[in-house]
C-alpha cells in the first residue's frame, strides 16, 4: 500500500468498505533471488512498493565463528570455531571447484548447511562426545549428498580441516553409553530414539513387512548414515537415486527396526494437496466431517511419512510443505484454521529420481527448497550384492542369480540405448 490509511476490500463477502486498518500493521516479504528454478521476477509495479533489503550470507571469518560459538560455547569450553570454519570455508571452494552429488549437479553449501552440522554436533555432544559429534554433524550435511567419486575429497577435508588433531578415528567405531532419557534401539553405532510399536525379537531382520531384509555392505553403509541423519528427529531427509535402488525400503527397514510405524505418499503430477491435508467428507449419518490427509494425522500420530517421487509432486504440493521443513516445523491446515505441530517422534522423508532426460516428468526443485532437507544419495546396488540379495530372499541359486542380473544390466543397456 502507498499510504498509512491503505487496507483492503473483501468484497468476496460483500464488504462495501474496507477493513479498518490497525497502526500497528506492518507488511514485511521476503524471497529468493529469481536465478532460482522456479522464482521469478515480481512486476516493477509491485516491487517498486516495498523498502528492499539485500541480506547476504554471513561469510567473513568473524561472523562464521560467532554462528559456531553461538551453537558450541554452551556445550564445551572453548570449542573449535578456527577448524570448523576452516572446513566450511574449504568444502564450499571444493563445491565451486569440482564437487558434484549423486546427480551430477553442484551441492548447494549454505549457513543452513552449516547450522545444521552445528546443531547435530551440540545434541550428540553429551552422549557421543565433542570430536564424533563435530564428524557426524558435518559428515551428515555436507557428505552423504555427493557422488561417490567425490567423497573422498570431502572426507579429506573432514579429518584435515575439522579435526587437523585427531589422530585416530577408530574410537568412532565404538558403541557410546545408552541415553539416559527416553527409550532407544542401538543401530549401526547410533542410538536410534524407539518408537511405540513393538520392537522386533533380537537378531530378526524384517522389513516392516514380514520379509527377510538382506543387508548387503552397500545397504549397511546406507541404513548407518540414515540412522545418523534420523538420530535427532528433526530434520527432513532427502534420499536420491536411481530407480529400484532400495530408497524407500531401507527407510521402511528402520522404522520397523525401531518401533515406527511407517507410511507412503505416492507423488504424481496429478497429487492433490488434500491427499496431504485432508479434506471435508460426509459421515455414515450424512454430517460433514473433516477427514485428515496423511501428512496431518502423521504429524499428529508421530509416524514416520515417506513422500515418495518428490519431484514429480505439483508445485502447489511443495509450497505447502515449506513452513513444515523450516526450522519452526508447524504446518497450517486451512480447512481447521488451525496450527498443526509435530508429535516427537514424526519424520518426514522423500525419494526421489534425479531431474533430467532418463526420468522422465522429474523437475529440479529449487535450490531453497532442497536446502532444506538432509540429502543423502542412494546409488545402484552392486551386481554381487543384486546376487546376494537374490539368494538370500528369493532362494535361487547362486548361479541362476548371477544369470538374472547380467540379463537384468543387458535389458537395462538396450533401453538406455
Amino acid at each position: 500500500a502507498d499510504s498509512a490509511e491503505a487496507s483492503v476490500q473483501l468484497s468476496e463477502r460483500g464488504d462495501a468498505a474496507p477493513l479498518p486498518r490497525n497502526p500497528g500493521f506492518r507488511l514485511l516479504a521476503t524471497m529468493n533471488p529469481a536465478t532460482d528454478v522456479g522464482k521469478r521476477d515480481l512486476p516493477p509495479q509491485l516491487r517498486s512498493r516495498f523498502t528492499e533489503l539485500w541480506v547476504g550470507e554471513p561469510s567473513t571469518r568473524d561472523e562464521l565463528g560467532a554462528i559456531a560459538a553461538s551453537y558450541l560455547s554452551d556445550a564445551v569450553p572453548n570449542p573449535p570455531t578456527d577448524d570448523i570454519v576452516n572446513f566450511y570455508l574449504a568444502a564450499k571452494a571444493e563445491a565451486d571447484a569440482s564437487l558434484v552429488d549423486g546427480a551430477g549437479t553442484k551441492p548447494g553449501y549454505n549457513l543452513r548447511t552449516l547450522c545444521r552440522a552445528l546443531a547435530y554436533a551440540r545434541a550428540a555432544l553429551p552422549v557421543y562426545g565433542l570430536e564424533r559429534a563435530l564428524y557426524d554433524g558435518a559428515a551428515m550435511s555436507f557428505l552423504t549428498q555427493l557422488a561417490p567419486s567425490c567423497a573422498p575429497t570431502l572426507e579429506h577435508l573432514l579429518r584435515t580441516q575439522l579435526l587437523p588433531d585427531l589422530k585416530s578415528f577408530k574410537g568412532f567405531e565404538r558403541v557410546p553409553p545408552r541415553p539416559k532419557s527416553g527409550e532407544h534401539v542401538l543401530f549401526q553405532h547410533f542410538w536410534v530414539g524407539a518408537g511405540p510399536l513393538p520392537l522386533p525379537e533380537a537378531g530378526s531382520d524384517t522389513d516392516g513387512h514380514g520379509q527377510a531384509y538382506v543387508r548387503t555392505p552397500s545397504v549397511t553403509a546406507h541404513l548407518r548414515n540414515l540412522a545418523r541423519a534420523a538420530l535427532l528427529r528433526r530434520h527432513p531427509i532427502l534420499l536420491q537415486g536411481p530407480t529400484s535402488s532400495g530408497k524407500t525400503s531401507l527407510v521402511a527397514y528402520l522404522a520397523a527396526q525401531t518401533g515406527h510405524h511407517c507410511v507412503r505418499i505416492n507423488n504424481h503430477q496429478g497429487t492433490d494437496l488434500q491427499e496431504y491435508l485432508g479434506s471435508f467428507t460426509t459421515d455414515a449419518e450424512g454430517r460433514l466431517r473433516f477427514r485428515e490427509g496423511a501428512l496431518v494425522t502423521a504429524l499428529r500420530e508421530g509416524q514416520w511419512l515417506v513422500l515418495d517421487e518428490l519431484n514429480l509432486a505439483p508445485t502447489e504440493v511443495l509450497e505447502a510443505l515449506n513452513r513444515l521443513l523450516d526450522d519452526n516445523r508447524e504446518l497450517y491446515v486451512p480447512e481447521l484454521r488451525e496450527v498443526v505441530r509435530p508429535h516427537p517422534h514424526f519424520m518426514l522423508f522423500a525419494t526421489q529420481n534425479p531431474a533430467g532426460t532418463v526420468y522422465g516428468g522429474r523437475r529440479p526443485l529449487s535450490r531453497a527448497f532442497r536446502s532444506r532437507f538432509l540429502e543423502q544419495h542412494i546409488g545402484d546396488i552392486p551386481d554381487g550384492e543384486l546376487s546376494t540379495i537374490l539368494e538370500q530372499r528369493c532362494a535361487v541359486a547362486p548361479s541362476y542369480a548371477a544369470k538374472l542380473v547380467t540379463t537384468m544390466r543387458e535389458l537395462q543397456r538396450r533401453r538406455q540405448g
